[in-house]
């Protein structure tokens, strides 16, 4: 490139520089606004996954002790006649 494509001339004038661009500030702090809430006074996420977790399990080992109360005897009778069948040896 040539140095006259960019020197001034006295056919083309300087053109002004454009101002950097704004820059969006926060607004200051006022005391008029309202304060931040009080902190929440309920039960903690962890600790109702806690108490849920804990609802299950006791659940799930009711059904298990129903479940095996309402099959005890079959299972009984299942383990009965395999002890029957057994030769039994001298």
């Amino acid at each position: 490139m040539s140095d006259q494509a960019t020197r001034p001339t006295e056919d083309r004038p300087l053109q002004p520089v454009p101002p950097p661009p704004t820059v969006a500030y926060p607004p200051p702090y006022d005391p008029a606004l309202p304060p931040a809430p009080p902190p929440r006074k309920g039960m903690s996420g962890w600790l109702i996954a806690l108490i849920v977790l804990i609802v299950l399990c006791v659940l799930a080992c009711c059904c298990v002790f129903v479940v095996l109360s309402l099959l005890g005897p079959v299972v009984g009778n299942v383990f009965s006649s395999i002890i029957e069948q057994i030769p039994a040896t001298p």
